[in-house]
């Protein structure tokens, strides 16, 4: 009974921690919609990869779950909300792609890095984004 007891509290904590992961993560993506829908900051910016977390769209990672997982998340490759999120061990990343325009439509996709108050708990989630002006 005891060992029950101390495996479901771990399984708990465990479940929380992955929670606090992608509350994160969603938080980035929340911030990254709100900032594409008003225009400000991002749409602005220059995709041509030499800012942190602004690219171009490549095709061939659309999917690709391993380039995501081992992408290097760091301040000189990504960018993190404005505001901090307390409880997780470090702040939610995101970078943003720029694809292809269809007439006046402006499309992005966001991928978002998100850790629980373990650095083990890691949820990454991916949005597009479609814009007009």
């Amino acid at each position: 009974a005891a060992q029950n007891s101390s495996l479901e509290e771990r399984m708990a904590g465990n479940t929380q921690n992955r929670d606090m992961a992608f509350q994160a993560a969603e938080a980035a993506l929340t911030y990254v919609q709100l900032n594409l829908s008003t225009g400000a900051n991002i749409r602005s910016l220059n995709f041509t990869g030499t800012s942190p977390g602004l690219r171009t769209y490549d095709p061939l990672l659309a999917d690709n779950a391993t380039y995501w997982g081992t992408f290097t998340w760091n301040s000189t490759t990504a960018r993190t909300p404005v505001g901090t999120i307390a409880g997780v061990a470090s702040q939610p990343f995101y970078v943003v792609e720029k694809m292809p325009n269809n007439g006046t439509v402006e499309f992005y996709r966001v991928t978002a890095r998100g850790v629980g108050a373990d650095v083990n708990a890691v949820v990454i989630l991916q949005a597009a984004y479609t814009f007009t002006p």
